[in-house]
């Protein structure tokens, strides 16, 4: 069986699951609210995404320079 602990410190896992920084469940399906994005300079963007745990129902910012695909499949 592999090991996967390195899962445990990253937040979002996958399109569907992530780890939730409140109520400290792993492996949580999650909802994307309100993507946005900025100027962080005047050459890099920066987005951010605001996810919904569908557990404990909190939101947690997250801020990347990447953009992320929010298509899932259900």
């Amino acid at each position: 069986m592999a090991d996967d602990s390195h899962l445990d410190s990253k937040y979002f896992i996958d399109g569907h699951v992530f780890n939730c920084p409140f109520c400290n469940r792993r492996n949580v399906a999650y909802d994307i609210e309100r993507p946005h994005q900025f100027d962080w300079s005047t050459q890099k963007e920066c987005y951010i995404y605001i996810a919904k745990c569908r557990s404990c129902d909190n939101e947690s910012m997250h801020l990347s320079f990447q953009k992320i695909s929010l298509t899932r499949a259900c």
